[in-house]
């Protein structure tokens, strides 16, 4: 790493890290069998990657193969073009710290493969992966001139979407980010979602800086999923949200989602909060603050009674009814 970037990365990026994830497979065959896989941010932040710390239930080689595009990578697709691919003997219950020192862009995938047992070894194999690093969110312009921020719940963070090789982006914001946006233009997607956050919720968490970021040229709002304890609490969470997005970007476009349609009883409860939602934005008396009635949908594919998340054709659909509202308003960047 050069003088240079390290000075970059210390005064615009902030310290980070987390746990990418622990996943398990009971019988692996040998040879590029898929164990774990994460983006390493969400899709919200370019990260510069410090080190990996990965520890393993047995001895094994697995293959750490770091897709340079979102994507899959398995038996039918074995195509390790322009990724990075390292082999890692790893020993049952000893962490091993990996100095990565790398930059990793926003949608960017990790993923660790099966290749051999070691040491006569055998059975399930259960890896686990976390990682420090820099957030490289705050100096938009080194990376990308424009960006999309959403505050939303789980269906915003890209739940029951899919992605495939030919089919990078499933969630319907990142959708709006990389197709609609990112067609013409270089974006960045910043995605505050939470899966469960409720309206009160995301705004005690922006107070604490969660949806803090130094640029966002369009904020959307997606709330209400998630009942708040009454009306009064989800009217003043969604405006003091708004407040204090509005400081922080105070030329941007803001976007508040409905709540899509429910096919359940809970579907009454959002009915209050589009109408809410609708008079606070007609009470901003702002050209930029536009209501998007995702209700005009009707109950989307994928969303049953016991399940209120769209599924792929789900998401395709938002994504669509979005981004002709976009064009029909005239929401550039």
């Amino acid at each position: 790493m050069t003088m240079e970037l390290e000075r970059i990365l210390r005064t615009e990026g902030t310290p980070s890290g987390g746990r990418l994830g622990e996943a398990t497979n009971n019988a692996p065959s040998i040879g590029n069998v898929l164990l774990s896989r994460s983006f390493v941010t969400g899709g919200t932040f370019n990260q510069w990657i410090k080190q990996l710390y990965i520890t393993t239930s047995i001895d094994c080689e697995v293959l750490l193969n770091i897709r340079l595009a979102n994507g899959f990578l398995n038996a039918s697709n074995q195509d390790l073009k322009g990724v990075t691919n390292l082999y890692l003997d790893l020993k049952a219950g000893v962490m091993q710290t990996l100095n990565l020192d790398t930059m990793l862009l926003y949608n960017q995938v990790i993923q660790f493969l099966f290749i051999s047992y070691k040491n006569g070894s055998s059975g399930p194999i259960t890896i686990t992966v976390s990682y420090s690093s820099y957030e490289l969110f705050m100096n938009r312009n080194i990376y990308a001139p424009k960006a999309i921020k959403i505050l939303g719940d789980s269906i915003s963070a890209g739940a029951n979407s899919s992605t495939t090789n030919a089919k990078p982006y499933g969630s319907w914001f990142s959708q709006v980010v990389f197709n609609h946006y990112g067609a013409t233009k270089d974006v960045k997607g910043i995605n505050k979602a939470v899966g469960g956050v409720t309206a009160e919720g995301m705004d005690r968490a922006s107070i604490t800086g969660w949806s803090y970021c130094d640029n966002a040229d369009v904020v959307l709002v997606a709330l209400g999923t998630n009942p708040d304890s009454s009306d009064t609490v989800f009217t003043n969470s969604i405006e003091s949200i708004l407040n204090r997005e509005k400081v922080y970007h105070p030329n941007a476009w803001f976007i508040v989602c409905a709540p899509i349609v429910k096919d359940n009883s809970g579907e009454a409860q959002m009915v209050v909060y589009r109408t809410i939602l609708q008079n606070i934005v007609a009470s901003r008396s702002d050209p930029k603050t536009l209501y998007l009635p995702f209700e005009n949908l009707g109950i989307l594919p994928g969303v049953i009674p016991s399940d209120v998340h769209p599924n792929q054709a789900g998401h395709d659909s938002m994504y669509n009814y979005a981004k002709q509202f976009l064009i029909t308003n005239n929401v550039t960047i």
